[in-house]
């Protein structure tokens, strides 16, 4: 080993020069000098296709060297006062141009991604120690580094400093393109809804148009969360290492941090959570200076664009409730019901000048609610006349309707779940509540289960009639059915 290390001392002007020939990289389209067993030697090490259960790889050598005593900067001799002024611009250079001073800062800013020349030109010690890749190949400093190659060296860095700074540009790097691809459409899926746009003058190919579908699929944490862990390795698995706590963390705080860092980019990626958060907002009745803040967080798109998805979505929507209402009367369905209520508004006056008071806005807001798992002819006022006429009911009375209740089953359900909420709010009861849940589960309490799902709901807008004048009622009916 002796005598190996002092050939190389010798011949090649130290084990770094050695280590350069040795890993050289030759440029495209250049002739390569070097032996073909040295070659396929340095390929199958850099590959890990040594062979050997105890062969070393080439991670072990890095984190050999990395965690190397020699390699890592000393601190015996370092003041506190330092590391706390280590970014300040102002502190005097020459304090920390002698050693103790350049062992703090290449120590304190090893993963600091600074690098700025001082007042003289020449860069502090301290950045010499974050970006001091140019003991390196220049060619692999040229293509890492995101500032200005500076020849100038005091002093010779630690290579603790330097695989730090080479990690973190590298992986800063790689969560930079990362959350690109986060911001672009896939090209094989035409309903990717990453770009999902608030409305299109139709100039553009392929634009993907908000929908309530659409927005309602989207506004869904877990499934965003699992598309950016998936396709945003790097940033997900940072937010994950920064955010707090580690044993119960919140996924929804990466969920927001990855989202406004997207939109940043690129401000129609809106499909994940800023265009259906929006639209939320309105819904929740915030108030504008709210959603600008979001905004300015990057949370959200602006009210305008919000504005204009809501306009959208009401043409669209009600384009296809047309058009679904017209088929059911077609084929005898009623697939659509409608519910019309009175509702007010109290406005009041900012302007206070003579004549101006507070006033009570009244009208008729109408829904409409999709219909499911109902029969073809459950809604038919012809059928319901036939029933009628036949007076299959005439002998029908209250105390017929009394015996049909199966009063032995409502008893049984009731009192599960006064006892379930006993063993869910007394602690000395909780080891109960496994066989509680497994009785209201069993199908002889859940044989009038509904099935799981969300209601369909789209509004008709509102007019200003009287729902308790008879002909402003007419006059309301009239006008949601035309």
């Amino acid at each position: 080993m002796h005598g190996i290390l002092g050939i190389i001392t010798k011949d090649l002007d130290g084990l770094g020069n050695f280590l350069e020939l040795l890993f050289y990289n030759r440029p495209h389209g250049t002739k390569d000098v070097r032996t073909k067993h040295l070659k396929l030697g340095v390929t199958a090490f850099l590959r890990g296709q040594n062979s050997g259960a105890n062969t070393v790889k080439m991670g072990h050598i890095i984190e050999l060297i990395y965690n190397h005593h020699q390699s890592q900067p000393p601190t015996w001799s370092v003041t506190s006062h330092f590391h706390t002024k280590v970014h300040t611009p102002t502190y005097p250079m020459h304090v920390v141009a002698g050693e103790d001073g350049r062992h703090c800062r290449a120590s304190a800013q090893r993963f600091s991604g600074e690098s700025r020349p001082s007042d003289s030109g020449k860069p502090p010690v301290g950045s010499l120690a974050t970006h001091n890749l140019v003991f390196a190949p220049r060619r692999l400093h040229s293509f890492y580094a995101p500032t200005p190659l500076y020849r100038y060296s005091p002093s010779p860095p630690f290579l603790y400093s330097t695989l730090s700074s080479w990690a973190l540009v590298l992986v800063a790097k790689e969560a930079r393109k990362q959350i690109g691809n986060l911001t672009k459409n896939d090209p094989t899926n035409l309903t990717d809804t990453t770009q999902l746009r608030a409305s299109t003058n139709g100039h553009t190919a392929n634009t993907v148009v908000a929908n309530w579908e659409k927005l309602t699929e989207n506004l869904s944490i877990p499934k965003v969360a699992r598309r950016y862990e998936v396709h945003g390795r790097v940033p997900w698995y940072l937010t994950e290492m920064v955010s707090a706590p580690m044993k119960a963390r919140a996924i929804v705080i990466q969920v927001g941090a990855i989202s406004s860092f997207v939109l940043f980019c690129n401000r129609y990626a809106s499909g994940y959570l800023a265009l259906p958060l929006v639209v939320w907002q309105f819904a929740c009745k915030s108030h504008v200076d709210e959603e600008r803040v979001f905004s300015k967080f990057g949370l959200t798109v602006h009210d305008t664009t919000a504005c204009a998805c809501l306009d959208s979505l009401s043409v669209s929507g009600l384009t296809k409730l047309r058009k679904d209402v017209a088929e059911g009367v077609a084929s005898g369905e009623m697939r659509w019901q409608y519910v019309l209520d009175n509702v007010q508004e109290w406005c009041r006056q900012r302007d206070l000048r003579l004549g101006r008071q507070d006033v009570l806005k009244v009208g008729c807001a109408t829904t409409a609610i999709l219909l499911k798992d109902c029969a073809p002819g459950a809604f038919v006022l012809q059928d319901h006349l036939d029933r009628v006429m036949k007076q299959e009911c005439r002998d029908m009375t209250t105390e017929s309707l009394w015996d049909d209740i199966d009063w032995d089953y409502i008893h049984e359900l009731t009192a599960l779940h006064w006892v379930h909420i006993l063993v869910t709010f007394i602690p000395q009861l909780a080891h109960l509540r496994k066989e509680v849940e497994a009785a209201l589960n069993s199908p002889r309490m859940t044989k009038l289960r509904l099935h799981y799902r969300k209601s369909v709901f789209q509004c008709l807008g509102i007019n200003g009639e009287r729902e308790v004048e008879t002909p402003g009622m007419m006059r309301s009916v009239l006008d949601f059915e035309g």
